[in-house]
């Protein structure tokens, strides 16, 4: 049994779900773009982004898997490490044709930029590279 301040509830089991704190990376205008072109979540935007040029910002075993997540959808793949190696990659979900537009990016970033939704990213050299979205795939914060 289950009490709280104003009722009591029976069940077999509980689920407690209390979420963590997600890495947001310290680039230019990311908070800006949440919901225009910023996204958490492969599974649950990933349909919004099909045939479009996306990137996985990672290079972690997350980022390979918000990769394979999105290999079946996207037009084009960037993952950007910011500044991080080169990930070791392992793709399960597509094709040769697929797994051959994947490219990885190590250059460090400065900012996300566009109008009404993300257009570009700008790296720190000041290249930059045309983009329909971006996907965090960083580890989740351990603080609460």
């Amino acid at each position: 049994m289950i009490k709280t301040l104003e009722d009591s509830y029976e069940a077999r089991g509980v689920i407690l779900a209390t979420g963590n704190k997600k890495n947001k990376p310290n680039i230019k205008n990311i908070e800006t773009f949440e919901g225009r072109g910023v996204s958490y979540c492969a599974v649950c935007d990933g349909f919004f982004y099909k045939n479009k040029e996306i990137a996985v910002l990672g290079s972690g075993n997350y980022a390979i898997a918000e990769v394979n997540e999105l290999i079946n959808l996207a037009g084009k793949i960037t993952i950007l490490t910011n500044g991080k190696k080169e990930p070791k990659i392992r793709i399960e979900n597509g094709n040769n044709k697929q797994i051959a537009s994947i490219e990885i990016n190590t250059k460090e970033l400065e900012k996300i930029e566009g109008d009404k939704k993300i257009e570009k990213v700008t790296f720190k050299d000041g290249q930059t590279l045309k983009l329909d979205g971006i996907f965090i795939a960083e580890r989740y914060s351990t603080e609460a």
